[in-house]
């Protein structure tokens, strides 16, 4: 893992501990976005994962409140993570990440959620961020671990092909155009 990428998970995974602290989901949330436009930056499997952990969580606090009792052991487990990655021991690391998983996993069963379609959704979503933030949709599913298919066809349910980030007006594309045909 570069050291780049570990500092920022680090700093991530403070956040999120001090976000379930406070139960802020819409911190959790935000957090999940600035880690994918991170991992869209340095393309790397953990920041993605980091992403898409934290989309998972955020969307079970979404939806079941009464999870936020169950965060402690959440708590726990990401403060081990964070500690991990300061000293540098990346396979711990990967450790405590599969236990997240776990947990998470646990919580589907207890408040019914189907967590395969949770995080299935959040690397789709996820993928659609990397897309939005420059990468080819071929690119961004693969880092993902899911089909170009599932990323495209909801990349157009959204808005991301239609948004252009400088909009240049009419009168400027007529002066251009004008300015290529004269010769």
């Amino acid at each position: 893992m570069e050291d780049q990428t570990r500092l920022l998970i680090i700093q991530t995974l403070d956040f999120i501990i001090q976000a379930l602290q406070k139960g802020d989901i819409l911190l959790i949330k935000s957090l999940s976005d600035r880690t994918i436009k991170s991992a869209s930056i340095f393309q790397d499997q953990d920041s993605i994962s980091m992403a898409v952990v934290t989309y998972s969580i955020s969307k079970i606090l979404e939806r079941h409140k009464e999870c936020l009792e169950e965060c402690s052991k959440l708590i726990r487990l990401f403060q081990q993570s964070k500690d991990l990655l300061e000293k540098n021991d990346i396979n711990s690391f990967k450790d405590i990440e599969n236990k997240v998983l776990e947990l998470i996993s646990k919580l589907d069963s207890k408040f019914g959620i189907y967590i395969e379609e949770v995080i299935e959704k959040a690397r789709i979503n996820k993928g659609s961020k990397l897309y939005e933030h420059g990468l080819s949709s071929g690119r961004a599913a693969e880092l993902l671990g899911i089909s170009k298919w599932d990323l495209m066809s909801y990349i157009g349910k959204t808005k991301i092909p239609d948004i252009e980030e400088n909009p240049v007006d009419v009168k400027s594309r007529l002066n251009f155009a004008r300015l290529i045909f004269k010769r």
